[in-house]
């Protein structure tokens, strides 16, 4: 297992690898535009170029790299205006993906809202289509979600339905997000349960699909349907399940980041560092 945390791109996208090979992390997650606007800039040769060397040289490959989508993105909204805006949305960072070759893009499958859980995997399994079909190496991961409001994404049976429309496309695949999980009712708090969880979740959605984790504790009690971040061990959740985790055979090949709390100012050193010295006990 890799282990690494979001970065920031103040400043540049080239300055994301470089942030993550200063505190050393093995995988990294960001953004390539702000996460809180509509605005989709084209990016420029050099900004791919720049970036692109910058990845080399601070040792980061394509796999090692996601992306995560604008939080505004809902692909299944009752809105029309706002669903074709998202699934547009959704496409042009498929494509920013490729153009910076990262591997994997996160984006939350949203919330249909009076239309329903069917209508709702429906529409994101067309957007996901739509994005694969502009697309060559990027792959779409579906990020499981707290279950708030009338969300979807936050039963693995949801995420199974958008894949299974997709056409099981090796280009599909999930983003777990562990506090996510907990919130929406999936007690990994102990060892049996995390291994009773993952073991539905093979059996729902398959454990191939599993490409990245976003590994944070919840604030919020298990079923809350309250998406809260803590740092890992401060939560609900607790260490146990972490340490079982970095452990965990299946997990060997994810890559996996940290979204938990941090200060102004501060960065995730100390936070990996806690975390990879479990690996092993």
């Amino acid at each position: 297992m890799k282990i690494g945390a979001h970065q920031s791109i103040a400043g540049g996208l080239q300055l994301a690898p470089q942030r993550a090979a200063s505190i050393g992390l093995e995988c990294f997650q960001m953004f390539t535009k702000a996460p809180q606007n509509w605005q989709e800039p084209e990016l420029t040769s050099r900004q791919i170029s720049l970036f692109q060397n910058t990845c080399r040289q601070c040792g980061f490959e394509s796999g090692q790299i996601a992306v995560h989508a604008s939080y505004l993105v809902n692909p299944c909204s009752a809105v029309e205006s706002t669903r074709k805006k998202a699934v547009a949305a959704l496409v042009n960072e498929a494509m920013r993906c490729d153009s910076l070759q990262i591997a994997y893009l996160v984006f939350h499958p949203g919330s249909p809202g009076k239309q329903g859980e069917d209508m709702g995997i429906a529409l994101v399994a067309d957007a996901v289509q739509n994005a694969l079909a502009v697309t060559r190496d990027v792959t779409l991961l579906i990020e499981n979600t707290a279950g708030s409001g009338k969300s979807i994404g936050h039963r693995f049976e949801h995420i199974a339905a958008i894949v299974a429309l997709v056409g099981n496309d090796n280009r599909i695949g999930c983003c777990f997000d562990t506090a996510h999980a907990f919130a929406a009712g999936y007690d990994i708090s102990t060892v049996s349960g995390a291994s009773s969880v993952f073991g539905a979740f093979d059996d729902a959605v398959g454990l191939e699909r599993l490409k990245w984790m976003h590994l944070n504790d919840s604030r919020t009690g298990l079923g809350s349907r309250v998406d809260r971040h803590e740092k890992i061990g401060e939560g609900r959740i607790g260490e146990t399940f972490f340490q079982w985790l970095v452990n965990a055979s299946f997990a060997t090949r994810i890559n996996c980041t940290l979204e938990t709390p941090i200060n102004k100012n501060e960065t995730y050193e100390a936070a990996v560092s806690a975390l990879k010295a479990l690996r092993n006990q």
